[in-house]
């Protein structure tokens, strides 16, 4: 059986547990300390590495992270984890979600209940889809190389290199409008 980080061939390995922490680091230095994390299904390593990335930060502020809900990465399961994530903490300053999709929803629930972002609460997401760019507020987002690691995992597939090899392609903090310090 294969471990979680065992490669079998080539691979190019996008920053999510770095992009995380970088993410957790700014919230955080910004004051925020009641923040709920809408994370994805919790089987998947892209959840598992990006939540270990806000948990280290959060950790190394001594800041405990008591709201963390498990969601599909869609913009439904944002939506809904969002309305979970207000019920169970309503005076939460900040939502990390895990991914764009599950931030639209996040918003679509504060724009539906009257709350301002980032007036009364601040929402991030992680891999800047197109749409980040165009919400009302803009999102703050971690952006991923997603077309440079599909054409380097191509090459690497196409390539004749003997010894599988693994690349990391790295995460870039893009600080927009949605996130800001607690009012």
């Amino acid at each position: 059986m294969i471990g979680r980080h065992e490669l079998v061939g080539s691979a190019v390995l996008p920053a999510n547990e770095a992009g995380a922490y970088e993410l957790g680091c700014r919230v955080l230095t910004l004051g925020h300390r009641r923040i709920g994390v809408i994370a994805g299904p919790r089987a998947l390593t892209t959840t598992t590495d990006r939540l270990s990335g806000i948990r280290r930060a959060a950790a190394e502020m001594n800041v405990a992270l008591e709201h963390v809900i498990y969601a599909d990465f869609t913009r439904d399961g944002g939506a809904a984890a969002a309305a979970e994530l207000l019920a169970a903490a309503p005076d939460l300053t900040a939502i990390l979600a895990l991914n764009d999709s599950m931030a639209v929803g996040t918003l679509a629930t504060l724009r539906e209940r009257g709350i301002s972002v980032p007036g009364q609460i601040s929402v991030t997401g992680f891999d800047d889809m197109p749409i980040a760019r165009d919400m009302t507020p803009t999102l703050t987002t971690v952006r991923l190389p997603l077309v440079g690691m599909g054409e380097r995992a191509m090459a690497l597939a196409l390539g004749d290199e003997a010894v599988p090899a693994s690349e990391p392609a790295p995460a870039e903090l893009i600080w927009r409008e949605s996130c800001a310090a607690p009012a």
